[in-house]
């Protein structure tokens, strides 16, 4: 989401304001809340040096702006590095 919607995300922006309001009735009277994913293993928020309150105050406005109910941040820790000196440490060394 940082770099914009992709995959369902993209096509629901594509949609008219009165198509998602139907869409959004039609869930809402099957009890069903619509959520959007963001991230992944994709793409890599930390190691591209994302601001973390801009990226999550876009996705905050961008769940607003289209009516979800909420968002499942799926944040992948890929290898970290933690470096002591002159010992480097990844991640999957300290335990996940």
């Amino acid at each position: 989401m940082a770099s914009g919607a992709v995959d369902q995300a993209q096509n629901w922006e594509g949609l008219t304001s009165s198509q998602r309001s139907t869409y959004l009735s039609e869930y809402k009277a099957a009890g069903i809340s619509l959520i959007v994913s963001a991230f992944g293993s994709t793409e890599t928020p930390t190691s591209s040096g994302y601001d973390a309150v801009a990226t999550a105050n876009t996705m905050a406005s961008w769940v607003i702006e289209y009516g979800f109910q909420g968002i499942d941040v799926d944040y992948e820790v890929l290898p970290v590095y933690f470096f002591f000196g002159d010992v480097t440490v990844t991640y999957e060394d300290v335990g996940n």
